[in-house]
């Protein structure tokens, strides 16, 4: 009698393991033999999977979990694994500014936080830069977006709306064109 013993197989799980909340990611076994899909995959919450059988899955985890991949192959050899996805927070953005401004002047937008370290922020509108300066020629309410991303890749942003008046009109008139020093003139408005 010849007994033929086999390795087990070596199972992997790939996938982007580190997501922002809101995110989904397809985590993908691999390991059995070509052709054998007969993984089955369970989380602390099998409601963040979109299936529980198959090579490749879709995680939507609420919050930092793991995941853990069982495989048979043909042979009814069994071998499983885990993977950690981590879940990061959204960061928090807040945009600030004026509420009104004058057609035609600046006003400046402040987005919070400040960019730091593997990070980036952004403003998005036509009458504003990228760094927070609105100008609007014609009048009318404006709304603009900060966009910040974090280190992690994660994207927030926040809105910002300021209404633009149109420059006020002064027409006067003097009652007297020439004055001596120390004098005074009244002028009205017409």
């Amino acid at each position: 009698i010849y007994v033929t013993v086999t390795d087990l197989p070596t199972l992997t799980i790939s996938g982007d393991l580190d997501i922002c909340i809101g995110e989904s990611t397809t985590l993908t076994a691999t390991g059995l033999e070509a052709g054998n899909s007969n993984y089955a995959w369970t989380a602390t919450n099998n409601d963040w999977l979109s299936s529980n059988n198959g090579d490749s899955v879709i995680a939507t985890p609420t919050q930092t979990t793991t995941f853990q991949v069982v495989g048979t192959d043909n042979l009814g050899c069994i071998d499983s694994t885990t993977a950690q996805v981590i879940v990061n927070n959204l960061p928090t953005v807040n945009a600030t500014g004026p509420s009104t401004v004058c057609a035609g002047a600046d006003a400046i937008f402040l987005g919070t936080p400040i960019v730091g370290t593997n990070q980036s922020s952004t403003w998005s509108y036509n009458n504003i830069t990228p760094t927070g300066t609105f100008n609007a020629q014609d009048t009318g309410t404006y709304t603009s977006t900060f966009i910040f991303t974090d280190e992690n890749g994660c994207i927030d942003s926040a809105f910002h709306t300021i209404c633009v008046l149109a420059v006020p009109a002064a027409n006067f008139t003097l009652d007297n064109n020439e004055i001596c020093v120390n004098g005074t003139i009244t002028a009205t408005n017409i």
